[in-house]
């Protein structure tokens, strides 16, 4: 997630660690480049947050990069417009 978002994947990597015992880690939008689009591949699910706000944008175009990157997408929107054009 980005802005609020963030805080989201945080306290639901969080919750994700709790409850099964597996290993889960929240990032930023902005942070993906710095490491994690690295560690993606067919076998990582990745949840990701996209809010209908001034970071949609930002989150749509991460999203098309972990799908190029073979990413298992699960999306969590509050507007499912967002999501035309992803898998």
């Amino acid at each position: 997630g980005k802005g609020f978002g963030e805080c989201i994947a945080y306290e639901g990597a969080l919750k994700i660690k709790e409850i099964t015992y597996i290993h889960a880690e929240g990032y930023s939008g902005g942070a993906l480049k710095h490491g994690p689009f690295a560690l993606i591949d067919e076998e990582v699910p990745v949840i990701m947050i996209i809010l209908d706000d001034e970071h949609s944008r930002v989150m749509v175009t991460n999203a098309h990069e972990i799908e190029a990157r073979g990413g298992k997408m699960i999306y969590i929107t509050d507007n499912k417009n967002l999501l035309s054009g992803l898998s």
